[in-house]
């Protein structure tokens, strides 16, 4: 699945193969998708979050990660729960904000392909001594839903 996802992907953005080269390699060397999805892969592996903004008010939903001391969106590990990384990102939102799928939008990238993100990032995730994790990548697909009523959102901390 990973590698008909980027490779879709860079259908659409043939100048970012560059920046995925990581990414890229991993697909090609791995043996299964479990494998790029395993959080104890500390090479790297692939992450799963949601873009959710909310146009009239021109606003975007992050949240603050407490581990990296940055805003990012909703989002997280894919877990052998999740039939694909798309399935990952809606469980994490609502994992994370208790926002259902039937409260939101999606906007493919692909309107033929659901599980082709809007942008592939791989971004530098340092040693956690506290969860025994070494330093490593994250491949993140990012996924774009609109919202229209923000009023219910429930931060989990």
């Amino acid at each position: 699945m990973m590698a008909a996802i980027l490779e879709d992907y860079l259908r659409f953005y043939p100048t970012e193969e560059r920046d995925l080269s990581l990414a890229i390699k991993q697909v090609e060397n791995s043996h299964n998708d479990l494998e790029l999805f395993d959080r104890k892969n500390f090479v790297g592996h692939f992450t799963a979050s949601i873009l959710l903004i909310r146009p009239s008010e021109k606003k975007i939903l992050l949240l603050d990660h407490k581990s990296l001391k940055k805003l990012l969106q909703p989002g997280g590990h894919i877990e052998p729960v999740d039939k694909t990384p798309f399935d990952a990102a809606l469980r994490e939102l609502f994992e994370e904000t208790q926002i259902s799928p039937e409260q939101i939008s999606y906007r493919p990238l692909d309107p033929t392909n659901k599980l082709v993100p809007l942008h592939i990032s791989s971004h530098f995730i340092p040693e956690n001594p506290k969860k025994h994790e070494l330093k490593h990548y994250h491949h993140d697909l990012e996924y774009l839903f609109i919202i229209d009523n923000t009023s219910n959102i429930t931060i989990d901390d």
